[in-house]
């Protein structure tokens, strides 16, 4: 008999990160990160994939690298401290451990080149108001290329401080880095451009000129790549294309136009799972990239000078990969499975490992699939008695530009083994289905709430032991947004758990990291809030605050500078000043993916208030009367 799904057991969810490839030696290599709940850390584990057999091994290594750099017969891998970063040497044949050097960056991207390690460090700048004040703002970091001599230690930089560098490729073939950057203003740009950096000239040279809002680069020789939106015809959030930079003649073409596919890294949400590494990687001339699609993520495979191919699997979701002589490595999740090592090839898709076998022995309820106008799927309660009505929770997901799938959640599984019905939507906003359906600008709520309301509607009717009167809603991010605009709009949901969410659209200009190019754009890319203060009142659920009578939970990370934190103590205040059950959960150190990645013991803690809190309103007080 399978076993009862615990509250601690995501602790035992492997993740599976920073996939590449030695084609030299035919091998490949990839991490496993895992919670440790004792220590409130992350355990890494190194592990080896033998291409001729796709064995795996796991290597013995001290610690838990950060993330590790192919570099010649061995590896260097990366341990990281207090804007430290520690540079081993590591031989993969005797597993010979052995210090290279120090630097004092935080190396957030890495590639070996002829005995330097290129990296992207992240600076912090002080403004006129003091460190403290930016670090709230997220406005005071700086990325630059470094690159450290392996012998020496030595580190020179590579790029100016007027450049901001987003993300880099590194081109063996034309021996150049290609990477974007933001010119340095006190508002950052929506366009960056694309730069090379000759490694043997140590010559400069930008390729745009402020045209595009881009998210990944790669090179292929005398030509670059990368993923962008023309800003001159297109909104900043509208779906990306390929496009090919000549870097002989400077001329700039279309690859691809993919306005009903969508390239952005959010993707397929959920609690279990998150990306690591490059969305696009270049092998043997040609392009590999991910698609965000109706039902989840596709890895495809484009030439320059041929058809676009897709590389069908199971997956639902495409987290980290690395392209290989006869095909490509890959971890994702699919329906049933969490993270898991497939080998993909045009023909079929193997599984070489059972890094999360443990959760084939707990009870779980797979989502059910409803098609229409936006697609959702409903998790029943585990082990339903006929004639017994049960209360249910819609989950509303973040982005918006994001979507859903029938992918493993720990919190949806958990709320239905507690005797929770859980539906969940792609309500219009959100990603898969073309511009079109994702463009909800100047309408960042209304919109999604029709869409969410005429779900539960839909949900009501289809499962009529679902008990109407014991509804909850739950949402992080813009979910924790679209919760609060729920609760300010309806009184039919007799609980809420708001996560990390906007309450006012004119704080959430100013004090989000990317306040001013996301709200703006979501406002209507017309108004700010001086030229048409009514419209972002309207739109903000705390000018609504006296409407709610829903018992609401708000949760938020003290460090999250994308959605500051103020803005669920705004909502939390109001709540109490007007006498409505509240509760206001922060999580010190803690940024704005706490859920997935934070310290294991906030996820904890996350997952019991979400269960008592729904238990409490929507079980509890319903069984003596009162709800």
């Amino acid at each position: 008999m399978n076993k009862s799904l615990q509250v601690e057991d995501f602790n035992h969810i492997r993740v599976v990160t920073h996939m590449q490839s030695d084609i030299k030696n035919n091998l490949s290599y990839f991490m496993v990160k895992k919670s440790d709940l004792l220590t409130n850390t992350y355990k890494q584990t190194l592990h080896q994939v033998d291409m001729n057999t796709k064995s795996v091994k796991i290597l013995d290594i001290d610690g838990a690298p950060e993330s590790f750099v192919i570099a010649d017969d061995k590896m260097l891998l990366i341990y990281k401290g207090e804007g430290l970063s520690r540079i081993v040497s590591f031989d993969p044949i005797s597993q010979n451990m052995e210090r290279v050097c120090s630097v004092q960056y935080d190396i957030k991207d890495s590639h070996y080149y002829q005995g330097s390690l290129i990296f992207k460090a992240v600076l912090n700048q002080r403004g006129n108001h003091g460190e403290d004040f930016y670090k709230q703002l997220g406005k005071q970091e700086l990325g630059q290329l470094y690159r450290v001599d392996l012998s020496t230690g030595l580190v020179e930089p590579m790029t100016s401080n007027d450049i901001d560098v987003d993300c880099l490729s590194m081109d063996m073939d034309s021996q150049c880095i290609i990477y974007t950057g933001f010119k340095v203003k006190p508002i950052k740009p929506l366009a960056s451009d694309v730069y090379t950096f000759d490694l043997r000239t140590s010559e400069t040279k930008r390729w745009t000129h402020g045209d595009y809002r881009i998210n990944h680069v790669g090179g292929l020789g005398r030509q670059g790549i990368f993923m962008g939106i023309e800003l001159a015809c297109h909104s900043r959030n509208d779906n990306q294309d390929i496009y090919l930079i000549d870097f002989e003649t400077g001329l700039i073409t279309p690859l691809t136009l993919l306005q009903d596919k969508s390239l952005e890294s959010l993707g397929v949400m959920g609690d279990s799972h998150y990306k690591t590494g490059h969305r696009l990687k270049i092998y043997d001339g040609c392009a590999y990239y991910v698609t965000i699609d109706r039902f989840g993520e596709t890895l495809r495979k484009m030439c320059p000078k041929g058809n676009e191919d897709i590389m069908v699997s199971p997956l639902k979701t495409i987290d980290t990969f690395t392209v290989c002589d006869d095909g490509v490595l890959v971890a994702g999740m699919t329906s049933d499975q969490l993270h898991e090592v497939y080998w993909l090839t045009d023909e079929n898709c193997v599984q070489l490992t059972t890094l999360n076998e443990w959760s084939k022995e707990i009870q779980k309820n797979s989502p059910i699939l409803h098609k229409g106008k936006f697609d959702g799927w409903v998790i029943p309660p585990l082990n339903r008695i006929k004639d017994k009505t049960y209360p249910g929770v819609l989950m509303i997901h973040g982005g918006p530009k994001a979507t859903y799938s029938d992918i493993y959640s720990h919190d949806m599984q958990l709320l239905s083994q507690a005797g929770f019905y859980v539906f969940y939507c792609n309500p219009r906003g959100s990603d898969g289905r073309g511009d079109e359906f994702a463009n909800i600008r100047g309408h960042y709520g209304d919109w999604a709430y029709e869409d969410l309301l005429d779900w539960t509607d839909q949900v009501l009717r289809n499962y009529p032991d679902l008990d109407p009167n014991r509804l909850g809603v739950m949402g992080g991010s813009y979910g924790g947004y679209m919760t609060n605009y729920v609760i300010s709009h309806s009184n039919r949901f007799k609980a809420a758990v708001s996560a990390r969410g906007i309450s006012s659209m004119k704080t959430g200009f100013l004090s989000s990291d990317i306040g001013f190019e996301y709200v703006y754009e979501y406002m209507g890319n017309t108004e700010h809030p001086w030229s048409d203060p009514h419209k972002y009142d309207e739109a903000s659920p705390l000018n609504r605050a006296n409407q709610v009578k829903t018992p609401t939970l708000f949760m938020h990370g003290k460090e999250d500078v994308r959605c500051h934190y103020m803005e669920s103590a705004q909502m939390y205040s109001a709540l109490l000043y007007l006498g409505v059950d509240t509760e206001l959960c922060l999580f010190e150190d803690e940024g704005h993916s706490y859920e997935v990645v934070g310290k294991p013991e906030s996820k904890l803690r996350r997952y019991r208030k979400i269960l008592e809190w729904f238990q409490k309103y929507l079980i509890e007080e319903c069984s003596d009367g009162i709800g």
